[in-house]
């Protein structure tokens, strides 16, 4: 085949602009993991309670679920002197938090109180609306998208799917069984796919399309004991914080057969939050602190710092600049991290 002068000219621009484009790439890639890498400030917050997790709301307002206190409507606009907003007192065993699609519903997995429902009022005011028990201690708590099923990660008793779409008589229309401890949840983009971390008995995934009558997709063992459960934006990926088994990543492209192909030692991995640009991956270590793991590479995390932080880090979430990480340190409070 014959080219032109200009062809050839425009060939070559567009794979110099391709070579320049995968270059421009990985600079800000490593820009991105890089980032990650320094903590610029660290500060603490005491608040009433032993804060066990942190729930994003809208913005820098965030729920703590602080056991003994309640739940804590707190705004982290200034990351670093947070104000205490509000206080539902009456979710006095508070040990995680679902939010609504409106964002004026709170689902709280209420420890031997079971679940509770919360109203968030337009002056921040929480107040209770409903209140169901479960069998056993409710550890963790999903809602579906469309905010008319909760699943309450029940302990001993397993999963509890419960009918929240009465806010004042919520309603149980089934139970999925668990082997172990179900202690931590995590529900798909589209609602129709539930992950549970079950402890000693690793990953269950569940199909949960027909809420009353979930179907077991796969069960998957972990390194060590199954505390917690992150995904992936693209929903490709499973991270399981397995406690003394540490950081586990899981391939579920395929949900029936789910494929360990990456792992981490990290002493206590209790809990985690994956970064927006789905590159950085943040890991409550319960004894030691806050950890930050590459994982833009699945196959082959790479620690890039670990932040001693005061109290047990038991929960993580970042802030919306994506800069400054918030720590649940239960006694402790929380403690906020702001990375380079």
């Amino acid at each position: 085949m014959m080219y032109s002068r200009a062809q050839k000219n425009r060939n070559t621009i567009n794979f110099s602009a391709f070579i320049f484009s995968i270059i421009l790439a990985l600079l800000v890639s490593n820009a991105q993991a890089a980032s990650f890498r320094q903590a610029e400030k660290t500060t603490h917050f005491q608040t009433a309670g032993e804060v066990h997790s942190i729930t994003p709301l809208n913005g820098s307002l965030m729920l703590l679920a602080a056991e003994g206190a309640g739940v804590i409507l707190a705004d982290f606009s200034q990351p670093h002197t947070p104000r205490i907003i509000s206080t539902a007192g009456q979710s006095a065993q508070a040990e995680a938090i679902a939010v609504s699609a409106s964002g004026q519903r709170i689902y709280v997995a209420n420890g031997s109180g079971g679940l509770d429902i919360l109203a968030l009022s337009g002056n921040g005011e929480l107040k209770l609306l409903g209140r169901m028990d479960t069998p056993s201690y409710a550890f963790d708590v999903a809602i579906s998208p469309d905010s008319k099923v909760a699943y309450v990660a029940d302990n001993t008793n397993g999963v509890v799917v419960v009918d929240v779409s009465h806010s004042a008589s919520p309603q149980t229309i089934a139970t999925i069984p668990t082997r172990a401890s179900a202690a931590g949840l995590q529900l798909s983009a589209d609602g129709r796919t539930l992950y549970i971390a079950d402890q000693a008995d690793g990953i269950h995934i569940v199909n949960v399309r027909t809420p009353f009558s979930p179907q077991t997709i796969s069960q998957t063992k972990t390194r060590g004991h199954a505390q917690s459960i992150s995904l992936s934006g693209n929903g490709q990926q499973l991270f399981a914080a397995n406690n003394t088994g540490g950081l586990q990543i899981f391939d579920i492209s395929q949900p029936q057969t789910p494929r360990p192909i990456g792992q981490l030692a990290i002493q206590n991995a209790f809990a985690s939050e994956l970064s927006a640009d789905n590159r950085t991956l943040l890991v409550a270590d319960l004894f030691n602190g806050l950890k930050t793991v590459n994982v833009s590479q699945p196959y082959n995390p790479a620690l890039l710092t670990s932040v001693k932080t005061q109290g047990t880090a038991e929960g993580v979430i970042l802030l919306p600049d994506q800069h400054t990480a918030v720590v649940a340190a239960g006694e402790a409070g929380v403690s906020i991290v702001t990375f380079r």
